[in-house]
């Protein structure tokens, strides 16, 4: 495969650490407690409203407007929702944090030279490539396709098809790399593409499925 269309968090990026992070910054500067329940109550609003969205349910908006409505009225705290959600993609595009390997997993396949990669990401626009390029990501990519600036996301085939149109990608030559099941691997179905999966469980949707980036590039260099 020539082309390697990458999803990045949870696959390149250390989402849970950065949403964390970001949390309690954002925490502490409100006077919320920055206990475990308040980080899982969150975590629950936020990831609710992003399942609705790769339904194509509701719009990025509608989870950039709710996820702190939705978190603030359930721990009893009043404060302007959408003003703590301008201030929490602040801290969250400003703290990127990659997943072990991989760096080195990149900086070998821009050595080796035979592959071009792609960044695919249901994410927001200035948060998603704020920390691709905070952590220096962004330079191994040709292009960077995010959903809020599409406007459709994963797994919509729709998504696929603008890359397609927006890019030199041969799509019989083209590969879907990420760690989810119903954005990732159900999207390169729907696109018709082969795809790998990263994780410790195995998928009959996904073509391969490997457990970490090490075990990605093993596989690389044999597909």
């Amino acid at each position: 495969m020539r082309y390697l269309l990458f999803d990045i968090d949870g696959t390149l990026l250390d989402f849970r650490k950065s949403e964390r992070t970001s949390l309690g910054l954002l925490f502490g500067k409100l006077g919320i407690c920055k206990s475990e329940e308040n980080y899982t109550l969150y975590h629950e609003c936020n990831e609710n409203l992003w399942r609705e969205y790769e339904k194509g349910t509701i719009s990025q908006d509608d989870i950039r407007k709710n996820r702190f409505r939705l978190f603030f009225s359930k721990i009893g705290f009043d404060y302007d929702h959408v003003e703590a959600d301008r201030e929490y993609e602040e801290f969250l595009s400003s703290h990127g944090y990659l997943i072990d390997g991989a760096e080195d997993l990149m900086e070998k396949i821009r050595i080796e030279g035979n592959k071009k990669c792609y960044a695919i990401t249901n994410g927001i626009s200035h948060v998603q490539r704020g920390r691709l390029k905070g952590t220096g990501m962004d330079k191994y990519f040709e292009k960077i396709f995010i959903s809020g600036e599409i406007g459709v996301q994963k797994p919509d085939k729709a998504f696929f098809d603008y890359i397609f149109q927006n890019s030199g990608i041969v799509k019989e030559e083209s590969i879907v790399i990420g760690d989810g099941i119903k954005s990732d691997i159900a999207g390169a179905n729907n696109a018709g593409l082969k795809s790998i999966l990263i994780s410790s469980e195995k998928s009959d949707l996904a073509t391969y499925t490997v457990r970490d980036l090490r075990e990605l590039d093993e596989l690389l260099d044999h597909i």
